[in-house]
């Protein structure tokens, strides 16, 4: 994740004035640990929409991120960003053909 952050960093040649946004976009997609589940007794559908509304804030909160980040982009800076998030793109298959090189094993 942080290479893919970096990459993405370097390729959008971002100014000191998107550095700021740039923080909280990188803040915003770190993975976080799930919150167990309440004590109680919960059934199990219940704990499942627990887990599923805990998922469905966070990823509200990447989507927030992502849009002041991308707000932030000038249109070329945009173009580079939509082309790395997009089906296929360069980033998404790197760790396979990474594992499938003779010095991965």
């Amino acid at each position: 994740m942080a290479r893919h952050m970096q990459m993405l960093h370097d390729k959008l040649k971002l100014q000191p004035q998107q550095e700021s946004a740039w923080h909280d976009f990188v803040e915003a997609m770190k993975p976080r640990k799930p919150m167990p589940p309440k004590e109680g007794q919960d059934s199990a559908p219940e704990r499942m929409e627990q887990m599923m509304q805990q998922q469905q804030a966070e990823m509200q909160q990447r989507l927030d991120a992502l849009k002041i980040f991308y707000g932030q982009l000038t249109p070329e800076q945009r173009k580079v960003m939509d082309n790395l998030h997009r089906p296929g793109a360069e980033w998404q298959h790197r760790g396979k053909r990474e594992a499938s090189s003779p010095h991965h094993g």
